[in-house]
């Protein structure tokens, strides 16, 4: 026997038995969009928490510090980025209400 123990078929850890269906497979447009409104909705949140840290982050810099306008900057592309979320949201929230 070898030292390492081989599965014969092995496990994939990229869908782990807690995750959600994933969006292949659905079998409705409606039921697809829904998929993509709550993949938005998740990162809307995620980019929210992540503005807030960096915000908080930076008050704790001096202006001068290099990282201070690397991190103005970046909120300020994160926020364009939450625009665009929900402009997208608002969209697939529309196509759902047609179906």
């Amino acid at each position: 026997m070898s030292p390492f123990f081989k599965e014969k078929h092995p496990v994939n850890f990229s869908l782990p038995p807690s995750s959600p269906p994933l969006i292949q497979d659905e079998q409705t447009e409606k039921g697809v969009l829904q998929k993509e409104l709550d993949v938005n909705l998740v990162e809307q949140n995620l980019l929210q928490q992540r503005i807030l840290m960096m915000q908080s982050f930076i008050n704790d810099l001096a202006s001068s510090d290099p990282q201070y306008s690397m991190l103005c900057i970046q909120v300020k592309m994160d926020l364009l980025e939450i625009d665009e979320l929900k402009r997208r949201g608002d969209t697939l929230v529309k196509q759902i209400e047609k179906h």
